[in-house]
């Protein structure tokens, strides 16, 4: 990503693929920014719910969508959304053979601002957001900020939860990649995220199956302890 010098959203498990605070790495407002993109390349990722089943895809973008899997490649296809090029393999290969390909190629870096500003704007009203006084409880909004102020280099996030996550996957930034496990649409078992052992990490974040199943009650989980948070 880094020899192409093109901005990025990352999701799911890719979160952390390019450490905490990279530049081309862009977190807000994915779904205006893929609505004015020229080009979207879909690297592994499904035009399912997460993204509004294609919905959010502009007609008038062309979209090159690669994946291992030729039905999840085209799920929702020639409904919400179609592809201009969908070619079936693996991922990593056909960046690596992307980046050979344009070897050479410069990119103007007005977008990338556009989208970094874009950014910076959003995450300042989640700041804001942070400050609002609730009636009672928590604010989650604050609550994630301060997981993300503190949190160690070296943590895993073990996440599946609704919209708590949703709002943890816009302010807290995985360390690195891989630090980030997200089971996705199926989910883990209950308490899934205090069973994962890795001594060189010894942080996790995790939820229940949303706040809906578990009563408002989310969790923040070390290896030695589980320690509830009314949301």
């Amino acid at each position: 990503m880094e020899t192409l010098g093109v901005p990025c959203f990352l999701g799911g498990m890719a979160r952390g693929l390019l450490g905490r605070n990279h530049p081309l790495h862009i977190r807000q407002n994915r779904g205006a920014a893929l609505k004015k993109a020229d080009v979207v390349l879909l690297a592994g990722v499904v035009c399912d719910f997460r993204l509004s089943y294609g919905r959010v895809l502009s007609r008038s973008s062309k979209i090159i969508i690669v994946n291992r899997n030729r039905k999840e490649m085209l799920i929702n296809s020639d409904m919400f959304w179609k592809p201009q090029e969908a070619v079936q393999g693996d991922v990593g290969s056909f960046v690596l053979k992307l980046v050979e390909g344009l070897q050479g190629q410069t990119w103007a870096s007005d977008w990338a601002e556009e989208l970094r500003q874009a950014d910076q704007q959003k995450e300042k009203s989640f700041r804001e957001k942070a400050m609002m006084p609730v009636s009672q409880h928590l604010n989650p909004v604050r609550v994630l900020q301060l997981v993300e102020e503190t949190l160690p280099d070296n943590s895993i996030l073990v996440v599946d939860g609704g919209d708590f996550v949703g709002t943890a996957a816009h302010l807290v930034q995985p360390r690195g990649p891989l630090c980030w496990l997200d089971p996705g649409k199926e989910g883990p078992t209950p308490g899934a995220a205090c069973t994962v052992q890795s001594p060189s990490h010894p942080h996790a974040l995790g939820s229940p199956r949303g706040l809906r199943d578990s009563g408002g009650w989310c969790r923040i989980c070390t290896w030695g302890q589980t320690v509830p948070a009314r949301c």
